[in-house]
């Protein structure tokens, strides 16, 4: 299909959820259903972004240059609901990522943190934890990627 469903334990680890390979892009659109800490990893060769959505028992995200390490963005906020979809953009660049609400990329954004080093994501994945388990939809990325090929990028 054109989405992929993700189901993720109360239980932090990246590793057995992969989203996909995401070298060719530069933003992602995608939904999610938790409680709280909904954790998103735009992995690089040698590190990764650490975008936190809904910490702190939903009332806080950020931006992090690395795992669990300090915040280079953040944002007071609820934007979580156990009981429904909430829908959100990531939008990276060589030194910054943005996230915001909704579906369309560039709008609505609420926050975003810089890096001096130069950053090529090359994969996405997800986890929840922290009292939450999580229900997700990303775009298709092998569909996506296959596209992308056809037209020449």
């Amino acid at each position: 299909g054109k989405t992929v469903d993700i189901h993720t334990p109360d239980h932090y680890d990246y590793a057995p959820h992969p989203v996909g390979d995401a070298s060719k892009l530069n933003s992602i659109v995608f939904s999610v259903k938790a409680k709280n800490d909904a954790h998103i990893a735009l992995h690089q060769d040698n590190g990764l972004w650490e975008i936190v959505i809904g910490g702190w028992g939903n009332g806080k995200s950020v931006v992090r240059g690395a795992a669990q390490d300090c915040e280079v963005g953040h944002a007071d906020h609820n934007p979580l609901n156990e009981h429904q979809f909430h829908t959100f953009w990531i939008h990276w660049t060589e030194h910054r990522v943005e996230v915001g609400t909704g579906a369309q990329v560039g709008h609505n954004v609420f926050m975003s943190g810089q890096s001096a080093d130069v950053r090529h994501v090359k994969r996405i994945s997800v986890a929840t934890g922290f009292g939450s388990s999580g229900h997700w939809r990303f775009p298709n990325l092998e569909k996506v990627n296959k596209i992308l090929e056809s037209v020449g990028h």
